[in-house]
């Protein structure tokens, strides 16, 4: 069984998954830690990054996010160009994992299609914008207009749950564990339809 697990920015979806991966024996697949990896190693698609963003985004094997993030959400045919040289990699790279319980966690599960269509459900985790501006800026150790412009440039929370199975809102009103108790009751009534 393959979960997507989606929301934007500050939403609170790592920490829900890691909550299902610790109580409920799920595999997690970050996509956004898999692409870093995939973007420093990957003998293709590190030198088309380097060609989109400047070979100043490399130190050797690391890979600087801030300033990759800085010039990827400053431009959005830069945010395309990069989705279309990193997205299929990591498509190619969920496949040949071969775990009973994947979660695939990633904020652009709706906007990448070879990733969405692999999962047999999906969960959007939402919460109110003020929260998720509080949660990244505190995170990140960034100012409050970077995230809300990474905010911006993020499908809207309205649109995911629409478009998701199961939907958590993650407002601070439930604890994590209620949170993920309420996803595998809804994970299971699924599975027995």
């Amino acid at each position: 069984m393959i979960i997507g697990i989606t929301g934007g920015i500050g939403s609170g979806k790592s920490t829900i998954a890691r909550r299902l991966e610790q109580k409920y024996g799920f595999t997690i697949y970050d996509t956004d830690s898999n692409a870093k990896r995939i973007i420093t190693q990957d003998k293709e698609v590190r030198p088309a990054v380097e060609h989109l963003l400047g070979k100043d985004v490399f130190d050797g094997n690391n890979y600087n996010t801030r300033l990759a993030a800085q010039r990827i959400f400053a431009d959005k045919d830069i945010l395309l160009r990069m989705n279309s040289i990193v997205h299929p990699a990591v498509a190619q790279d969920i496949l040949r994992h071969g775990e009973d319980k994947l979660l695939i966690e990633s904020a652009l599960l709706y906007d990448v299609p070879a990733i969405a269509d692999i999962c047999d459900m999906t969960i959007a985790v939402i919460a109110p914008d003020d929260i998720r501006l509080k949660r990244a800026m505190k995170r990140d150790g960034v100012s409050s207009e970077e995230i809300s412009a990474r905010i911006n440039k993020q499908m809207s929370s309205d649109k995911m749950a629409k478009r998701a199975d199961i939907v958590v809102n993650n407002d601070g009103n439930n604890t994590i564990d209620e949170l993920a108790k309420h996803i595998i009751t809804e994970v299971n009534k699924r599975l027995t339809i």
